[in-house]
């Protein structure tokens, strides 16, 4: 009966980091744009996507069409540099399903 209390607090040691970690929450994470990034580039280029895509969104739903955020040349082609095309489509996709959300005004 002792082994198995011993073997049983053992196992319950080894598994204690494990069950700790199941219940953490998850935690911040700041991201930097990168030493080559200018400071306000990237925002400027995600604010100009979401000013676009707002736009487009809210044309959208005027006209009675579903959401299909892919159905806009400037979210396919966006008019910016190619090294900042991600953090406009992030932007584009953020203020076009915020238009959706919103509803027509």
């Amino acid at each position: 009966m002792r082994s198995f209390a011993l073997r049983f607090a053992a196992f319950a040691l080894i598994l204690n980091p494990f069950t700790l970690a199941a219940y953490s929450h998850a935690q911040p994470v700041a991201l930097s744009a990168g030493p080559s990034a200018q400071p306000g580039a990237v925002n400027s280029v995600v604010q100009q996507g979401y000013r676009d895509g707002m736009n487009a969104g809210m044309r959208d739903i005027r006209a009675g069409l579903r959401p299909n955020v892919g159905s806009h040349s400037r979210f396919r082609n966006p008019p910016v540099p190619s090294n900042a095309r991600n953090d406009y489509r992030r932007g584009f996709q953020n203020g076009y399903n915020d238009a959706f959300r919103r509803g027509p005004r």
